[in-house]
């Protein structure tokens, strides 16, 4: 098992560190990759304000996967307005594509093995959710959630180079880890409608009907 795989196995009663998109261990050796400017892609785009707080907030992070993963959410979950024509070259996944584009080989490759990392530590934590004390199981199911579509996101980033392969494979063992374990972790979570990250669930499900971790 990995370093951060262990990270990501509970501890007693403790709910594992959900950060696990952190570079903290590598950020002195790993090229600095720039935040990406969703707010100006939002603006022009003419995004949801949810979506576009929800991106900002990840692109503006300190973890430079994080970054990563703002732009991908942007990028995944907008919306054309129907009332208004958006050029093509003004939609966020055209600029996001230019900014993958700007990736060096070395990022690439650091985010592809980070984000490796990182889906073997969120199989740990599924697998290990219902040994939780019951009062935490829906918090860590939320931060799960989440964190799988932080996930897919970096891998529409990775896609737009043509280099989300590895990531894509370890996503698909991951899947079918999280289907596995869908009906114990089916009553965990309050009704949607009450659900503070219901926009962005509610999205991922229109998006993809098949994402496990989308508004049920």
């Amino acid at each position: 098992m990995t370093q951060d795989a262990a990270q990501g196995a509970v501890v007693g009663n403790e709910i594992p560190n959900d950060d696990f998109l952190n570079l903290e261990e590598i950020m002195e050796t790993a090229p600095d990759i720039a935040c990406p400017p969703v707010a100006e892609w939002a603006q022009v785009s003419q995004a949801e304000s949810w979506l576009v707080a929800a991106a900002e907030r990840l692109a503006n992070s300190a973890r430079q996967l994080e970054r990563v993963a703002g732009a991908g959410l942007l990028s995944r979950l907008y919306v054309s307005p129907a009332e208004v024509m958006i050029p093509l070259a003004d939609r966020p996944i055209v600029r996001a594509k230019v900014w993958a584009q700007g990736l060096s080989a070395e990022q690439v490759e650091m985010i592809l093995d980070r984000t490796c990392e990182a889906s073997w530590a969120l199989m740990e934590r599924i697998g290990s959710l219902q040994s939780l004390p019951a009062e935490l199981q829906t918090r860590e199911l939320r931060s799960i959630l989440l964190d799988r579509d932080d996930l897919e996101s970096i891998k529409l980033i990775l896609c737009l180079i043509g280099s989300e392969a590895r990531l894509a494979e370890n996503l698909r063992d991951l899947d079918t880890v999280a289907k596995a374990h869908m009906s114990a972790m089916a009553n965990l979570l309050p009704p949607i409608e009450e659900d503070p990250e219901a926009d962005r669930l509610i999205a991922v499900t229109a998006c993809d009907p098949s994402a496990w971790w989308g508004a049920s």
